[in-house]
C-alpha cells in the first residue's frame, strides 16, 4: 500500500486493546494522531520503520515498555501520559529535526542522555512526572531554540 504524504488521525475513538502494528506497514505515513485511545502493549522498535513520519501523537494511551531509540525524520513526538518505563536512550544523533519531545507523566527512570544537545531545533521538552535522576545537564544550554522546558516531579540535582 502506498500512502504518500498521508495523515492518519483517530483521536478519542476508544479503540480498546487494539495494537497499532498495522501502521508499520505504511512506510510513507507522515503524521499519526492516535491520542486518547486505550492502546496497550509495547511501542516496539518497529516504530523506527516509519522513516518518513514527522509527527507522532500517541499520548494518553496505556503503552508500556521503553521508548524506541530511533524515529527517522521526526519533528514532533508526543508520548505523554502512558506507562512507558526505562531510560531515555534515544539516539539523538538520529533526531536532528526534532522540535517537540513530550514524554511527561510516564515511568521513565535514569538520567537524561547527554546527546540531547544534538537536538538543536528542540523547542519543547517535557519530562515532567517521571522518575528521572541525576544532574540537570550542562548540555541544555546548547538547546538555543528551547522555549518550553518542564522537569518537575523528578529527582534532578543541580
Amino acid at each position: 500500500m502506498s500512502v504518500q504524504g498521508a495523515h492518519r488521525a483517530l483521536p478519542r475513538r476508544q479503540l480498546f486493546h487494539r495494537d497499532p502494528d498495522d501502521l508499520y506497514t505504511l512506510p510513507n505515513l507522515r503524521r499519526v494522531s492516535l491520542h486518547e485511545n486505550q492502546f496497550t502493549g509495547n511501542l516496539g522498535s518497529d516504530l523506527g520503520n516509519l522513516s518518513q513520519i514527522m509527527q507522532l501523537d500517541l499520548s494518553y494511551n496505556k503503552f508500556t515498555g521503553s521508548i524506541p531509540d530511533s524515529f527517522g525524520e521526526m519533528k514532533r513526538l508526543d508520548l505523554r501520559n502512558n506507562s512507558l518505563s526505562g531510560e531515555i536512550a534515544i539516539d539523538s544523533s538520529l533526531l536532528p529535526k526534532l522540535n517537540t519531545f513530550d514524554v511527561g507523566t510516564n515511568n521513565l527512570s535514569g538520567a537524561i542522555a547527554p546527546g540531547i544537545s544534538v537536538c538543536t531545533k528542540l523547542r519543547t521538552l517535557n519530562l515532567t512526572r517521571n522518575k528521572l535522576v541525576g544532574e540537570i545537564l550542562e548540555s541544555f544550554k546548547e538547546l538555543r531554540s528551547l522555549s518550553y522546558l518542564s522537569l518537575t516531579r523528578n529527582s534532578f540535582t543541580t
